[in-house]
């Protein structure tokens, strides 16, 4: 059998295998794999690829938790990203680290959980240590800096409502989560609407506020909206966000890309 017949064990799951293979040739466990979509451990396929058992066994077989893959990826950010809550469970309880970076972008696993729009990855991660509501990537944004900056309005709207995430809280640059909004109203209005809103005369790293931050990236008729807020009553705020989120009134000038997750879809194909 050759090095792919162990990487096509840990995306299907074929415990057999992988033991059989790891007890010949240990080096398995630590190796890369090779495809167009990157290079990756078993470890870090098993575990994008949900194979709960095939992850436990390559844990108990001795493999590196932490182990990323060529572009930093670790196996509980496979797990993470992809939402697979029984992997990360077995992952977090072996010891994996949940504040490792990765290398190319400074995200953590907590925090890609939020970009992806995990909430049950995120609720896995909070119920083994709730401090990691406040986990930090290397730019200083939390899992709600994270998850409104990817437009993942449901993810903010759990962090802030069930597991009480700060909405003022500023990364690196200054910013706080209301600074990222992108061309999504019913993400200013859960913002602008909690109980404790950031302020919004508080300014960046460039000396913006929130409203010159929207208006520098061309979001003017929420740039607008936000300006107008502290002289006007909140129903009045909220019928406006409410018709510009169901497209009665423009919020952006220019396209808006989706976040790019090719990268981590295809393995399987790679090893066939």
């Amino acid at each position: 059998m050759s090095d792919d017949d162990f990487f096509r064990a840990a995306l299907r799951g074929n415990v057999a295998v992988l033991q059989a293979m790891a007890n010949l040739h240990p080096r398995l466990l630590s190796a890369w794999s090779s495809g167009s979509a990157g290079r990756h451990t078993a470890l870090s396929l098993a575990a994008a690829a949900a194979q709960a058992d095939a992850v436990a066994t390559i844990i108990s077989l001795g493999a590196e938790l932490n182990a990323p893959d060529d572009d930093g990826t670790t196996p509980l950010m496979h797990a993470a990203m992809h939402g697979h809550a029984r992997v990360l469970q077995i992952l977090l309880d072996a010891g994996a680290g949940a504040t490792l970076e990765r290398s190319d972008d400074g995200m953590n696993a907590v925090c890609l959980a939020a970009a992806y729009g995990r909430p049950n990855s995120l609720g896995v991660f909070f119920r083994a240590d709730p401090s990691l509501v406040g986990a930090r990537a290397a730019n200083g944004r939390t899992p709600l800096h994270c998850a409104v900056a990817a437009r993942q309005a449901p993810t903010a709207k759990y962090l802030l409502g069930r597991w009480r995430a700060a909405p003022d809280a500023t990364d690196a640059h200054g910013d706080t989560p209301l600074h990222l909004v992108e061309d999504k109203p019913s993400l200013l209005l859960l913002l602008y609407a909690h109980p404790h809103p950031p302020s919004l005369e508080r300014t960046n790293a460039a000396g913006q506020t929130a409203a010159e931050a929207l208006a520098a990236r061309g979001l003017n008729s929420l740039a607008d909206a936000l300006a107008a807020m502290p002289s006007r009553s909140w129903p009045a705020d909220a019928s406006m966000l409410e018709r510009m989120e169901s497209g009665d009134a423009g919020t952006h000038d220019h396209d808006h890309h989706e976040d790019d997750d090719e990268r981590h879809k295809g393995h399987d194909h790679d090893h066939d």
